[in-house]
């Protein structure tokens, strides 16, 4: 199921899906109102990035690269944890307010066929979400080639905590 971790959806999936519809219908409604323009929720959303400095980023064991947990020291400067799903999963549920976490979400599914072959891969955007209110701060976005090549596949790794440390710059 989108936006699920597991087959069967356990209180902070949700939590965090009830969130999700609430902050996509307000930012439609604010659309739709004119107060704000596309430009001006890029701009927003770009400066809730900056709030990453003072959260602890919790990344999910089970969902990070090995290459990752040995190199995170050197390239993010900011608080994180390498965590169990349940206190991810905790930190939802209880709206931790100095917490944020990287949530993969199914993006696209591309086909590809090579001979006889079929080869399908789905490829995942991570949402870096402040687990207070659901709030998206950044997120990092697969990079799609012809040869079905780049991240994307649900683990967060060096370059995507890459990409994070420069959206909060």
């Amino acid at each position: 199921m989108l936006y699920a971790t597991e087959k069967v959806i356990n209180n902070a999936d949700a939590t965090f899906i009830v969130q999700q519809i609430q902050h996509f219908l307000n930012g439609r409604i604010e659309l739709k109102s004119g107060n704000k323009s596309r430009k001006d929720l890029k701009k927003e959303f770009k400066a809730r990035a900056i709030k990453l400095k003072t959260k602890t980023l919790l990344l999910d064991e089970q969902l990070i690269t090995s290459n990752l947990k040995k190199k995170i020291k050197t390239i993010y400067p900011y608080e994180y944890k390498i965590v169990s799903k349940e206190i991810i999963d905790k930190a939802i549920i209880e709206k931790i307010e100095n917490i944020a976490y990287i949530r993969p979400i199914p993006a696209i599914q591309i086909t590809n066929t090579s001979g006889s072959e079929k080869v399908s891969k789905q490829l995942y955007l991570q949402y870096v979400i402040n687990s207070l209110n659901g709030e998206v701060l950044t997120y990092i976005a697969p990079g799609i080639s012809i040869g079905m090549s780049g991240d994307g596949n649900g683990q967060t790794s060096h370059s995507d905590i890459n990409k994070i440390v420069k959206s909060i710059k």
